[in-house]
This record gives structure tokens, sequence and C-alpha cells, in this order.
């Protein structure tokens, strides 16, 4: 889900980070999908998305 166009440029960014984050995840690329949403959680450390995304990737490559 893309951020709108009035977003701050810190949260678009962040949502494009996310949204790659899920697609590494969607192909398996458990390390690079932790590193996007690693960068995304710096703009927006109270995402719920992301902290669950994180979670998710971690599970994948057995940090849990």
């Amino acid at each position: 889900m893309a951020a709108p166009a009035t977003a701050p440029i810190s949260a678009r960014t962040a949502a494009d980070k996310v949204k790659i984050g899920n697609e590494y995840l969607a192909n398996g690329k458990y390390s690079e999908a932790l590193s996007a949403y690693d960068a995304a959680k710096t703009a927006l450390p109270e995402s719920a998305e992301v902290a669950y995304n994180r979670g998710i990737a971690l599970y994948r490559l057995n940090e849990y």
C-alpha cells in the first residue's frame, strides 16, 4: 500500500521499504526482507505492520 502523495517524504520512503520487504519476504529472501523492514522501522517505529512482518522474517530465519 503506497502512502498518499501528501505524506511526508520519510513516510513515503518507509512505505516503499515495507513494500520492498514484502516482495523479498514473498520470494523467500528473508535476510533482505529483514533489512528492508529494519530501515522502515526507523521512520515508522510504531508501525504494527513493520513489527509483524519483521517477526515473520525472523521466524523464517529461525531467529526466535
